[in-house]
């Protein structure tokens, strides 16, 4: 099931670049370059399913790493 990820503002010179990439902060995939904000997007089940991190990189190349966790959803189990 995908996530909403809501950013209300970034601290940076804008605009940015925001990825997502795995727990270990590899393998990222480009999200958009943004300059107003709030912005509002979408996560994939690639990683919406497991902990993820949200990179910001401003226009000056400060980066910004945002872990989100994820608590997994209880599985019914039978008693």
């Amino acid at each position: 099931m995908p996530l909403i990820v809501n950013i209300q503002s970034v601290t940076g010179n804008t605009p940015v670049d925001i990825y997502v990439c795995n727990s270990g902060g590899g393998s990222c995939t480009y999200v958009a370059t943004v300059a107003v904000f709030p912005y509002q997007f979408e996560v994939d089940d690639t990683y919406a399913t497991t902990d993820f991190i949200v990179k910001i990189i401003d226009t000056a190349g400060c980066e910004d790493q945002v872990p989100i966790l994820v608590t997994p959803t209880p599985t019914p189990s039978i008693t």
